[in-house]
Formats: C-alpha cells, sequence, structure tokens
C-alpha cells in the first residue's frame, strides 16, 4: 500500500529552481565546450600558417644565401652585410 502526500509549494518551488540552476549550469558548460572547439579549430589554422611562414622564410634565406651570401640584413637600408668569406662561389 502507498500513501501519497502532497508537498509543500515552497518545497516545489526549491526544486523547481534547483533544476532550473543545474539546466543553467550545464548549458553554459556546453557554450563553454563549444567555444573551446572553435578556439582549438582557430589554434590548429594559425599553427598551420606559422608553419608555412618559417617554410617560406627559410626558402626565402636559402634563395638569399646562394645568390648573394649570408649576412645581416638592415630592412631599413637594404643593405646586407656579409663576410667576404661566406660569398657564394659564382660559376663561369
Amino acid at each position: 500500500m502507498e500513501k501519497v502526500i502532497k508537498l509543500p509549494e515552497n518545497i516545489i518551488k526549491e526544486i523547481t529552481d534547483l533544476q532550473t540552476d543545474f539546466l543553467k549550469v550545464i548549458n553554459q558548460l556546453g557554450d563553454i565546450e563549444v567555444s573551446f572547439v572553435n578556439l582549438q579549430s582557430k589554434k590548429d589554422e594559425l599553427i598551420k600558417q606559422f608553419k608555412t611562414l618559417k617554410e617560406n622564410e627559410t626558402i626565402l634565406i636559402e634563395k638569399i644565401g646562394k645568390e648573394h651570401g649570408l649576412g645581416k640584413l638592415n630592412l631599413k637600408t637594404g643593405e646586407l652585410t656579409i663576410n667576404i668569406d661566406d660569398l657564394p662561389q659564382k660559376q663561369n
């Protein structure tokens, strides 16, 4: 045999408020997780771009080294200061 009792409204409100608060927190956690996934995706894309830039930098340095030798570049003046011993050997 069962007995049914009616809970007071204040208890029902506490339970309802608690459930509402749980749902709010769960939704916020979901929002954070979505943001995290989006940030991770953006980070991965930026890392890919960074690696491409590093590869392009290496190619450019090698090209300059083959044509002019390696040294210190002043971007303001466009002057490349190299050690004469490091000049590339020109083939005749």
